[in-house]
């Protein structure tokens, strides 16, 4: 079984923060909508005048990204469910501990357990709608640094 994820990921999108460490939060489909965004949310670095830049600046970090989701049934493990089955079934054994239940189930028949669960799980999932969404972030590329004039260029920030 090889499916896609059964509730496919957004697009990637611009995303930003105001340290490369993140937390990052959805920003747009340019930089410019997620810089924007930024500094509307007030989550940029304020960069005091140099030289170079007489007035007050502001720095985002920008990184292109999705959020990850969870597919279910990857994590199911036949093999450790059986074990596990193995152990709680003991009570259904003979006095010696013989004939045991799962005693006929060879490799062939976990390995059909595994797809059909898995496949089950996967469904299960998709019918839900459970995006099932991970804390970390798929991304591409490393996170870049933009500035542009700081929104309130006009105040006192001594």
């Amino acid at each position: 079984m090889n499916h896609d994820h059964p509730c496919p990921v957004p697009d990637f999108e611009f995303w930003f923060s105001r340290s490369d460490e993140g937390p990052f939060h959805p920003g747009g489909e340019t930089i410019e909508d997620a810089v924007t965004e930024a500094l509307c949310q007030g989550e940029f670095q304020e960069i005091d005048p140099d030289d170079d830049h007489p007035e007050w600046r502001a720095g985002v970090f920008i990184i292109i990204a999705r959020p990850r989701h969870v597919d279910l049934s990857k994590w199911f493990d036949a093999e450790r469910w059986i074990e596990d089955l193995r152990d709680r079934t003991e009570d259904e054994c003979d006095e010696s501990g013989d004939c045991h239940p799962l005693e006929g189930m060879d490799l062939a028949d976990q390995k059909a357990l595994q797809a059909a669960v898995r496949n089950a799980i996967w469904h299960w999932q998709n019918r839900r709608a459970l995006p099932l969404k991970a804390y970390w972030l798929e991304t591409q590329g490393a996170a870049r640094f933009e500035t542009r004039p700081h929104p309130e260029n006009e105040r006192d920030h001594s």
